[in-house]
């Protein structure tokens, strides 16, 4: 965390200023370890990651607000190792899942009579102390080669929620990204930071910190874990904050350019509170882009989904354009930014099963916007597409590469990206030159618009 974020930060209970105790610094005045107060409470700064949240456990959620996935650490035992000096202690107890058995006990110790809370919750804690240490070695090593890829399969593969390696890993260019993108490429207004709600790994905010270099971007996920990789490999120039999305959240009013939340505002409890708040942070003339969010006239509901109507309501007397993903893929395709000039039909948006929302006062943003100078999805290093597998290479260097998709519930869900990314792919020996080179080149160019070739961080994979 960076001093100067202290600035921007109060108390989402008391309103009240922040101040940081117990540091740990490291270079370029960042707080990797330490204790922020006000007046009514603490709140741990772990792995540089500040921790908003006074009381109870910082659990791994499954998507939804109210749906805990697996048991984690308790808020006051976190700030007591930090008060004790087991940094690493603390760092670990958020970034390694409780086995099964010990996440049983967990629970157990929350809900049975204090005479013997204490015997269940001392043996949970001695059995997951060791789970942590099994798993310190690759953690710690992971400051120095683990990649974002092998940091995902140590904590997805195996769990319940394995399939999300998938969704995450192979994100860059899904069709909910490449339209997000579009949205995303509306940022920054003016030089104030841009608030990315919900930001799971970053990828988005990756886009901010390549394509705006200087750009001051805040992630603010409920998922400890998310914001630790996106920190340390995906989009390390952004500042990140673990707290709930949909609550009040810790900032000065008027303080960001900008709100973005991706694919996740249909899975908040708190909807209302949400864009009230989003609305208390946006300075005048800045933009809310809800990115991706569920019709529940439409089959599979997934969460808390509204209708059009619904989710309109709540942005009442501000200026809104509400399109369907489709358009706006459709729009990306031909390299063209968000189409915003009319706002399309109810008939065509209640049709729709994936929503997008921009509300804003400044009514220049509605307008079908121009034709992108730079592919949005090029951002950071450019690679092959994770997506497709070497299946031939020439004497000469060129290499055939082949489209798979990694799961039957992926091609569920991103059936779409056929549209543009073909079954098989030529990538010339001279497109590898130049794409070592830093260079460009038509074909070059026309891998990138079919997403054979795509930007990502450096340490991605």
């Amino acid at each position: 965390m960076r001093t100067d974020l202290l600035g921007q930060l109060l108390c989402p209970h008391c309103g009240g200023p922040l101040s940081a105790s117990r540091p740990s610094s490291s270079p370029g005045n960042e707080i990797e370890f330490g204790i922020l107060a006000c007046g009514c409470s603490e709140y741990p700064i772990i792995g540089g990651i500040p921790i908003i949240k006074a009381a109870g456990r910082i659990n791994v959620m499954q998507q939804t607000t109210d749906s805990v996935l697996q048991i984690g650490p308790d808020v006051r035992d976190l700030i007591a190792l930090l008060r004790a000096g087991q940094n690493e202690k603390a760092l670990l107890s958020l970034l390694v899942i409780p086995g099964r058995f010990v996440g049983k006990l967990l629970a157990l110790a929350d809900c049975v009579p204090t005479k013997v809370k204490g015997g269940i919750q001392t043996l949970a804690n001695r059995l997951w102390s060791k789970e942590q240490h099994k798993a310190r070695g690759f953690l710690v090593d992971a400051e120095g080669e683990a990649t974002a890829r092998d940091l995902l399969a140590f904590y997805y593969l195996g769990s319940p929620q394995s399939w999300l390696y998938n969704h995450f890993t192979y994100l860059f260019a899904q069709p909910r990204h490449l339209a997000g993108l579009s949205l995303a490429s509306l940022f920054p207004t003016s030089g104030k930071p841009i608030l990315d709600l919900a930001c799971g790994f970053g990828h988005t905010m990756h886009y901010w910190c390549t394509s705006h270099p200087g750009q001051r971007v805040i992630g603010v996920d409920r998922n400890f874990f998310q914001l630790y990789v996106a920190k340390k490999r995906i989009a390390p120039g952004g500042d990140f904050i673990c707290s709930e999305a949909d609550d009040k959240l810790p900032f000065v009013s008027r303080s960001f350019s900008g709100v973005f939340c991706s694919d996740a505002f249909h899975y908040f409890l708190g909807r209302w509170q949400s864009v009230e708040e989003m609305k208390r942070l946006v300075e005048a003339g800045g933009l809310i882009v809800l990115s991706r969010f569920g019709n529940r006239l439409i089959e599979p509901r997934e969460g808390y989904e509204l209708t059009v109507d619904g989710y309109l309501r709540l942005f009442d007397g501000i200026p809104t354009r509400m399109v369907s993903e489709e358009g706006l893929l459709q729009a990306y395709l031909k390299k063209s930014g968000p189409p915003f000039a009319e706002q399309p039909a109810m008939t065509h948006l209640t049709s729709q099963k994936w929503l997008y929302l921009l509300a804003s006062e400044n009514r220049a943003l509605f307008r079908d916007h121009p034709e992108f100078e730079t592919w949005p999805h090029a951002a950071g290093r450019l690679r092959l597409n994770p997506l497709y597998h070497e299946i031939h290479k020439d004497s000469d260097g060129n290499i055939t590469v082949e489209f798979q998709f990694p799961s039957k519930w992926y091609e569920f869900e991103n059936l779409a990206c056929t549209q543009y990314m073909p079954a098989t792919a030529l990538v010339s020996k001279e497109v590898l030159n130049t794409i070592a080179s830093g260079t460009w080149s038509e074909d070059l160019e026309s891998l990138l618009r079919r997403c054979v070739i795509v930007g990502m961080p450096e340490r991605y994979y």
